[in-house]
């Protein structure tokens, strides 16, 4: 099992798809037999199928044998902005102590 975790967020999808497909390399190099499972979350989500869809356009034979994920907006996300006003109201009240 390795976990490949995406903190800077700052990085493009690409430019964590790149250190995902560095990642499968690394895998494959230490054990050419192994077979991957690509599980992401949110963004992680998203950065896998890039990855499998372009290791597929590109013909490219490392053992994949299966695809998750999970809370990922594979058609985008809506969310309304009040809705988001609204839960930013709720966390600076319960940050200042005036939600119970």
């Amino acid at each position: 099992i390795v976990h490949l975790d995406f903190r800077e967020a700052k990085l493009s999808l690409k430019e964590n798809e790149i250190n995902l497909l560095r990642t499968i390399q690394w895998i494959n190099d230490e054990n050419p037999f192994a077979e991957i499972t690509l599980i992401g979350a949110s963004m992680g989500g998203l950065i896998a199928k890039m990855a499998i869809n372009d290791l597929a356009e590109a013909g490219c034979c490392y053992p994949i044998v299966g695809y998750g994920s999970y809370d990922v907006p594979h058609r985008g996300a809506f969310i309304p902005i009040g809705l988001e006003y609204v839960a930013r109201f709720i966390e600076l009240r319960q940050l200042m102590g005036l939600c119970y």
